[in-house]
């Protein structure tokens, strides 16, 4: 992209001459806006900065949305999704904070995963070579635990993998319906009805207490007050009404309960926190791995420009031949 600086080829090489040259001198303190200006004016090396705040982040994000991802799999797609903020970074400006932005990308990510699996004759591709300090630290790298996804599958039991990504982005990574329209690039209303719809699954596949019917049309505020799009002074009148309400109040302690439930369950997948020589070292690779991709994509319309060319003249020719 224009505007970036490309790592020095002479920069210090680690195993496979991995130029890991840039720096975090200057971004460890940076905040997040001023990291994703930077990052949208062209400074590479505030993607190392946001690799190490929020890196971690997006790869356990990752581990807990798809149950079957293997931790490996979770770093590659974690990349994936850096990389493609560093793409797009100048165009995501007015998409809400960095953090969420990155949570919808990895919403994208996993559902292309996804789509992988299912087509017939494509194998995974082979996963990005180790960086040095990932090397040095594979040995002493616990394996997770062989049932470290096993709570949260049954949590998930019956649900559609919509709904799964929906209830992580709101429960567990407490995303707002706002925030989780604009990292997602959909309307509110159409999150807020996949919210409900995806609520109402889990509790019918995992609550079995009784709830009473509502009673008044003051219940019908229920839903808009557990989504959290109640104001201020609605809040206090509605909790005055669901302490002595036999729906609001019961639903309000059974959703907390599920809610408690989903979360810790989601605590078994967790990723590890890089260190920050490997942010360095993968902030590298994938400004180099940009690089590839814009070079890639040039040939690709020099080569369309010059097809068409010659389909035109040769279709030329061929009309004056006739004619």
């Amino acid at each position: 992209m224009a505007g970036w600086s490309a790592p020095n080829p002479g920069a210090c090489c680690g195993r496979g001459g991995l130029a890991i040259g840039l720096a975090l001198t200057d971004v460890r303190d940076a905040s997040e806006l001023a990291l994703a200006n930077r990052l949208a004016a062209g400074d590479a090396r505030s993607l190392a900065g946001l690799l190490q705040r929020f890196g971690h982040m997006i790869s356990t994000l990752l581990l807990r949305m798809e149950p079957e991802l293997s931790p490996d799999v979770a770093d590659e797609l974690t990349r994936e999704v850096f990389l493609r903020l560093l793409e797009t970074a100048r165009k995501r400006g007015k998409r809400g904070p960095i953090h969420d932005q990155l949570r919808g990308l990895a919403v994208v990510e996993t559902r292309n995963w996804r789509m992988r699996q299912w087509l017939p004759g494509v194998v995974e591709a082979t996963l990005t070579p180790r960086t040095p300090t990932e090397q040095d630290d594979e040995d002493v790298r616990p394996p997770p635990p062989p049932d470290s996804s096993t709570r949260l599958a049954v949590v998930f039991e019956g649900l559609s993998r919509s709904r799964r990504e929906i209830l992580i982005l709101h429960v567990v990574e407490g995303m707002s319906v706002n925030a989780m329209a604009r990292a997602l690039g959909r309307s509110k209303g159409s999150v807020r009805r996949v919210l409900r719809g995806s609520r109402d699954a889990l509790w019918s596949t995992r609550s079995t207490k009784q709830i009473p019917a509502p009673s008044s049309k003051e219940c019908k505020s229920w839903p808009v007050f557990i989504d959290g799009d109640l104001k201020g002074g609605d809040v206090a009148a509605f909790q005055s009404h669901s302490s002595d309400c036999d729906h609001c109040g019961p639903a309000t302690l059974e959703w907390w309960r599920l809610h408690r439930e989903l979360k810790s369950a989601a605590e078994d997948r967790a990723a590890r926190q890089p260190s920050a020589s490997q942010s360095r070292e993968v902030a590298a690779l994938l400004v180099g791995r940009a690089f590839e991709r814009k070079r890639a994509r040039l040939r690709m319309r020099v080569l369309l420009a010059v097809s068409g060319a010659a389909l035109a003249g040769g279709a030329a020719w061929a009309l004056g031949w006739l004619g």
